[in-house]
């Protein structure tokens, strides 16, 4: 990882900077003469590929490794962190990719290692199941760090940790994509407000879309069979008063295209004079009749089944006679 071009011009210090910072393991130099600054109320997002070094840059951050060389300003002034307890008394805190509790210990021995020592422990487990239950993440001091679910024990240590500096970075809801809660951040305290759709998952128009959703169903029927628009008007009786107007994407090549949309034109007048004694003849019935021979034939001279988009028109007789 080389060095960022940060600036900003800013009468007061920046929360936090850097400045030269390289680090090397052996003869691998994972980050190299690195600057950066850091303003109140900003949201930074650090990307590179696997071996980039964005680990090592978080981590001499939170103290767990130290710089070879290059020094660390918290507020204008300069600051070394020998250990991440010197950087959470700070004000810094860190989300790790991973789990990093112990298993085999409770959830109020594990809270208890990441707490400074003059922290009264005595009435911990109390304070824990308070301020969890406020935050509408419960839970149990005593249990099992093994045996809890993967949401509270990664997930809801760090929102309960972290939701005042969530809610300062403007973020104002997570998803956890393990069990679908939503949860907002609002007054420095996290609540669960509901469920989300998990599993594979895609965005459209800025929502979550469950890729199993029926929206996802007709869009890739559309991709993958092809689209039939077709418009159809017809007397009061449902006689066609003139031939179909028929257009396809996506079914058939160009030189295909003529057949298919003559064919179709066949197949929609003969369906409609089959169905003609049908008692009931409303838009919707002829949509159906008039989807279902487009259908039909596609499917017996491709083997698909395209979205049809069916328009019906019918004019009354006083239409015609006007």
């Amino acid at each position: 990882m080389v060095s960022p071009k940060t600036s900003k011009s800013s009468a007061s210090p920046p929360l936090l900077a850097g400045f030269g910072l390289t680090k090397s393991f052996g003869d691998f130099t994972a980050n190299r003469n690195i600057d950066f600054t850091i303003y109140s109320g900003e949201l930074h997002a650090l990307l590179g590929e696997n071996g980039a070094g964005k680990s090592t840059f978080v981590k001499m951050i939170y103290g767990l490794l130290q710089p070879d060389s290059g020094y660390f300003e918290w507020q204008g002034k300069p600051i070394h962190f020998s250990n991440p307890q010197e950087a959470r008394a700070a004000g810094i805190g860190m989300v790790f990719q991973h789990f990093s509790l112990f298993e085999a210990m409770s959830v109020v021995e594990n809270i208890a290692l990441a707490l400074p020592p003059e922290f009264p422990k005595e009435g911990l487990p109390k304070l824990i199941e308070q301020k969890s239950a406020e935050y509408g993440i419960p839970l149990r001091p005593h249990s099992l760090v093994a045996d809890l679910s993967i949401p509270v024990h990664g997930t809801a240590r760090h929102l309960l940790a972290h939701a005042e500096l969530a809610e300062n970075c403007q973020v104002a809801q997570t998803l956890i994509p393990e069990n679908g809660d939503v949860v907002k951040f609002n007054a420095g305290k996290a609540e669960i407000e509901g469920q989300a759709h998990t599993g594979l998952l895609t965005h459209e128009g800025g929502e979550i879309v469950d890729l199993q959703s029926d929206f996802l169903r007709v869009r890739r029927r559309m991709l993958w069979n092809g689209t039939v628009t077709i418009s159809v008007v017809l007397s009061g009786a449902g006689h066609l008063l003139m031939a179909p107007q028929i257009s396809q994407s996506g079914l058939c090549s160009d030189q295909q295209e003529d057949d298919f949309i003559a064919d179709a034109s066949l197949a929609v007048e003969d369906a409609l004079v089959q169905h003609s004694e049908q008692p009931k003849r409303d838009n919707r019935t002829y949509e159906q009749i008039v989807t279902g021979a487009v259908r039909s034939l596609a499917k017996q001279r491709f083997r698909l089944r395209p979205t049809v988009h069916a328009h019906i028109l019918q004019a009354s007789d006083e239409e015609l006679r006007a």
